[in-house]
């Protein structure tokens, strides 16, 4: 409202998870960090924005830029705030479809401005949102190297990435437990908690928290939702930064 300091009133951003409706009553989130213990997820109803249901097609992506901006998004003074809630919504809802920059849609999509509110959503959101329960199991491990530098006959080259698969298992259990074995007599063991919103970035659904995991850090546990591979498959890296990542397929040993 308009006081003495601000005559017109004022404005100020947040982030979804702490709007709720009108006459919506207020939820409990258990205190994970204390206890260490997961939350029964799949059997809690959290208020959340009204964004539809079922896998959203490439024709409401743009309908909704359409609706919402018009023929003059860049004139839009709300345009980063659709953007927004755009992403939010694909990862509330998932796609039926694979994201491809060399497609119509993408031509399309770049009149409203393709920035990383849109994309990264679009890139990390094929299918179904995740749940809990989906990431339980064993998991086949690889490694995924970075980039090296290297010097050779006064030459400065760059390795790119090299996948290395079979380096370790790991077993998440239903019960809060996990047992990491990145070798014959390397082996780590301890509870995962639930991943938050902001850890997740722009992923919708579950994801989980390695506690204490290997070199004593935290990792973040994620499905690999666009993957082109057969099976099912999920991404790990270390929750902060995340630089170091290795790579899961369903089927390993306990």
């Amino acid at each position: 409202m308009p006081n003495e300091f601000h005559k017109d009133g004022f404005e100020q951003a947040t982030s979804w998870d702490k709007i709720r409706p009108l006459g919506a009553k207020k939820t409990t989130v258990n205190n994970e960090e204390k206890t260490g213990e997961p939350k029964d997820t799949e059997n809690t109803t959290e208020t959340t924005k009204d964004f539809g249901i079922g896998l959203m097609m490439q024709a409401e992506v743009l309908s909704f830029l359409q609706t919402k901006l018009g023929d003059k998004p860049f004139q839009n003074p709300r345009l980063d705030e659709i953007k927004k809630e755009l992403g939010e919504m694909i990862k509330a809802r998932g796609l039926d479809f694979r994201f491809d920059s060399s497609t119509d849609f993408y031509r399309q999509l770049s009149k409203y401005g393709a920035t990383s509110e849109m994309i990264f959503p679009l890139q990390a959101n094929y299918g179904e949102p995740t749940k809990q329960s989906w990431l339980m199991g064993a998991w086949n491990l690889g490694k995924i190297g970075a980039a090296v530098d290297y010097v050779k006959n006064n030459c400065v080259y760059r390795q790119g990435e090299i996948g290395v698969a079979n380096v370790g298992t790991l077993s998440l259990n239903a019960n809060g437990t996990y047992i990491w074995k990145a070798g014959a007599k390397d082996s780590t063991s301890g509870k995962w908690r639930k991943a938050t919103k902001e850890e997740m970035r722009s992923q919708g659904g579950d994801g989980i928290v390695l506690l204490k995991a290997k070199s004593g850090e935290d990792w973040i546990v994620a499905h690999d939702r666009n993957t082109t591979l057969k099976g099912d498959w999920i991404n790990i890296a270390q929750l902060n930064p995340r630089s170091i990542k290795e790579y899961g397929s369903r089927g390993g040993k306990k």
